[in-house]
């Protein structure tokens, strides 16, 4: 029985010097990456914004898959202010937005993206872009604030034939038990000791150290890892009044460019492979102003691999709302009020 005492006592020291631990490395964190943009309040909670540059319309506002924190798209926001207003934002628990308490909704992170950005006073319209996961949140956004958006880009991004097929369904589940295990390590220290400890992954030539450290540093915290859980338990948890196809609403004749994958998912993602094209192609019947464009190079992060192929299609959905021409430079642009809710 001592022995079995011992051990317990000793475990809880160890547990409390894993809390301070990482108390302490978060501390340190908050005073060696301080937030480049603002944290906007949004009715008692506070969301991180990026902004750059002050072209004219339309904005363009980037909603980024599960997982991901802002920064990841930081090295084409700045490509894309050359010729637009540009916002990056982190959702709840995410780099520096605070986490929030209790599950969240995909329609709630959409209301969400429209309180901060009419909080922050950043004009529309939009052209939405999104990678993977946002592709949902974006339109949800679209069905209900039909009047802001003036086009999209969707990098990769899931429809709701992708984010509800039973495949997706059961892969997420699983995923969500190890996902608790990492928050509980993270929380103890444990990721963090990891990461300190490990080699530095060599950085590229033009990488911005800013970028890398304040990204390692949100990626060891326990709110990354419910951040992430959440956003995949938030489509185990979608209603079944969105599980439909096209469910989620249309952008009627509002430019839109489909841009997807060249190289297949590799290892336990394999298996979205046989079914990503086709829902990739049916998203195409969102609008009817369309182009699917193949990032031949890339696998699923295209703004990594093709970053240059990215920034070019957004080009061209701004250029198209600028000019009030659709994509192929025929006809004009129908009013903001025509984007279809079904």
């Amino acid at each position: 029985m001592i022995w079995a005492f011992r051990a317990l006592a000793a475990l809880a020291l160890l547990a409390i010097a894993g809390l301070i631990y990482e108390a302490l490395g978060e501390a340190r964190d908050a005073k060696r990456f301080p937030s480049p943009g603002r944290l906007v309040d949004i009715g008692g909670r506070r969301m991180h914004l990026l902004c750059e540059d002050d072209h004219p319309g339309p904005t363009v506002v980037i909603e980024q898959g599960a997982g991901e924190p802002s920064l990841l798209w930081r090295a084409a926001q700045l490509r894309i202010a050359a010729f637009a207003r540009v916002c990056l934002y982190d959702r709840p628990g995410y780099q520096w937005s605070p986490s929030v308490k209790g599950a969240r909704s995909l329609q709630a992170r959409a209301e969400d993206l429209y309180a901060l950005l009419e909080a922050a006073g950043v004009p529309g319209p939009y052209v939405l872009v999104a990678h993977s996961y946002g592709g949902l949140i974006v339109r949800l956004f679209a069905r209900s604030h039909a009047d802001a958006v003036a086009g999209a880009v969707m990098v990769d991004a899931a429809d709701e034939t992708i984010a509800f097929d039973r495949a997706y369904q059961r892969f997420a589940a699983r995923v969500a038990p190890v996902l608790g295990l990492a928050e509980m390590a993270a929380r103890l220290g444990v990721v963090r000791l990891w990461s300190e400890l490990s080699p530095d992954r060599e950085a590229e030539p033009e990488s911005n150290p800013f970028v890398q450290g304040s990204l390692r540093a949100a990626t060891v915290r326990p709110s990354f890892y419910a951040a992430l859980a959440d956003d995949l338990r938030s489509i185990r948890t979608a209603s079944e009044s969105l599980r439909a196809p096209g469910a989620l609403g249309g952008l009627g004749d509002r430019p839109l460019v489909v841009v997807t994958h060249g190289q297949p998912f590799p290892g336990p993602f394999a298996f979205m492979e046989r079914f990503w094209g086709e829902g990739q192609k049916r998203m195409l019947a969102l609008s009817s102003d369309h182009d699917l464009v193949v990032a031949e190079n890339s696998n699923h992060m295209i703004v990594h691999d093709q970053p240059d192929l990215v920034v070019e299609q957004i080009r061209r959905v701004v250029e198209a709302v600028r000019d009030g021409r659709r994509l192929g430079g025929q006809a004009e642009l129908a009013p903001a009020n025509s984007i279809s809710a079904g």
